[in-house]
């Protein structure tokens, strides 16, 4: 019983060290445009879905929208 205890402690400890990295993250991501997250994530400024690296508006994995 002993190591289900320390599991459940370790479990809690990583738990409140995502919710405070959740926090910190958070802020900073809404400020962020649609073009800047879409530049970070595939080197492409674009407010849309860019056919060769996709980006947040495309609908599907191959960077197309339907």
């Amino acid at each position: 019983m002993q190591g289900m205890n320390q599991r459940e402690e370790e479990f809690q400890q990583k738990s409140q060290e995502l919710d405070v990295l959740i926090d910190d993250v958070e802020p900073k991501i809404r400020e962020l445009s649609i073009g800047e997250i879409n530049q970070a994530v595939c080197g492409a400024y674009t407010e849309d879905c860019d056919e060769v690296c996709g980006g947040a508006q495309c609908l599907t994995s191959n960077g197309k929208v339907m």
